[in-house]
């Protein structure tokens, strides 16, 4: 209990501390509350790191609403949201539900699943022919494999981070990516890029720490209004993010595609939303 109140407290110090808005101790104090509350009333999830970057546009567009009756509930307003919001997503955030039909393997799966039937091409170099680039000395990445969960570590740790370097590939979550010390000279050597090394932080963090702040209202527009609901909407953004980007995947090679999705370009927001409304409909279920 004492590990998720302060991990709570240390992650709305760090909710975007570039802005004002968020730095202000009342507001910090609203966002506390909330996740801690959420916390108790949702045992099987509790608080996973990364939540406040969810909670945060709710929090911030409830709280500057020009009406001051509504702004003066902002708190309230965004609980309740909130919880509406990961209630679409909640199996994602299930460590139990992990390697099920339902958890966040699954879901992985599925947005590779809609790249394959909407960009066949981009598919089969991401995950069956991207190759690795030129190493003379140095480590290289020799192989990946699943580990099933014997230690989770921190089971509240939420990210999917990765280092990356021309040298080294470090993976934290359940893909452990098994290092080689290798003194001579390999080229081309075969690496796929999965879903798991870039779309885990996309799906379980709304795309949140992929744009910046204004640009992320703008796409939760599109993903609480569409009829289609959140998740498939998510979905289909995720997908549309890796064909708008098509051009520079197809040339790259496993570091430079790596680096290119776990740090997205800027883009044409507009655009991307147009891409993502084409694949309307086409999302498993």
């Amino acid at each position: 209990e004492s590990e998720i109140l302060e991990q709570i407290d240390r992650d709305v110090k760090r909710t975007h501390p570039d802005m004002s808005f968020f730095s202000a101790k009342s507001n910090q104090e609203s966002l506390r509350r909330i996740l801690i509350i959420f916390s108790k009333l949702n045992p099987s999830i509790r608080y996973v790191q990364g939540m406040n970057e969810v909670l945060a546009p709710l929090f911030y567009v409830f709280k500057n609403d020009p009406d001051p009756s509504s702004s003066a509930s902002a708190e309230a307003d965004t609980f309740f949201c909130f919880v509406e919001l990961l209630s679409g997503f909640r199996d994602n955030y299930c460590k139990h539900l992990d390697n099920s039909s339902v958890g966040i393997r699954s879901t992985l799966s599925k947005l590779s699943q809609l790249l394959k039937r909407h960009d066949e091409e981009l598919w089969r170099h991401m995950e069956v022919t991207t190759k690795v680039g030129n190493f003379s000395t140095g480590f290289l990445v020799s192989t990946v494999k699943q580990y099933e969960l014997l230690d989770r570590g921190n089971e509240n740790d939420l990210h999917l981070f990765f280092l990356i370097r021309l040298d080294v590939l470090y993976a934290y979550y359940k893909w452990y990516i098994v290092i080689a010390w290798l003194p001579v000279k390999y080229t081309g050597v075969e690496q796929l890029v999965y879903p798991q090394y870039y779309a885990f932080r996309w799906i379980t963090l709304l795309l949140t720490m992929e744009f910046s702040f204004n640009v992320c209202i703008h796409i939760w527009d599109a993903i609480l209004g569409d009829p289609e609901g959140p998740p498939d909407t998510l979905m289909r953004i995720c997908c549309a993010m890796l064909i708008l980007v098509r051009k520079q995947l197809l040339a790259g090679d496993f570091t430079a595609n790596i680096q290119l999705l776990q740090h997205y370009p800027a883009t044409n927001i507009d655009h991307l939303l147009h891409i993502a409304n084409r694949l309307r409909g086409t999302v498993a279920s």
